[in-house]
C-alpha cells in the first residue's frame, strides 16, 4: 500500500476559516442573548436554554474549523 497523504490543503484551510468567521457571531448571539433570538436570529427559538445548546454545537464546529485552519500544510508527522 502507498504512503498516506494526510495534508490539509490550503483551500481547505481557507474554507475552514470562513466557516469559523460565520459561526462565531452565531455563537455570540445564541449564548450571549438567548432571549433575543426573535430579533437577532432568523426565527424565534424557545425556550431560552435551546439557543445555548445550539450555540454550543456551533462553537464546537467553529473550534474544529479553527484547528483545520491552523494545521500546517504539507508537514510530515512521521
Amino acid at each position: 500500500m502507498g504512503e498516506r497523504d494526510d495534508r490539509v490543503l490550503p483551500s481547505t484551510k481557507w474554507v475552514a476559516l470562513v466557516v469559523v468567521l460565520v459561526l462565531l457571531p452565531a455563537l455570540v448571539i445564541l449564548w450571549g442573548m438567548p432571549g433575543e433570538t426573535a430579533d437577532l436570529w432568523a426565527w424565534t427559538i424557545m425556550p431560552d436554554l435551546t439557543p445555548i445548546f445550539m450555540g454550543a454545537a456551533l462553537g464546537a464546529v467553529s473550534l474544529a474549523g479553527l484547528y483545520a485552519a491552523m494545521e500546517r500544510t504539507g508537514a510530515s508527522r512521521a
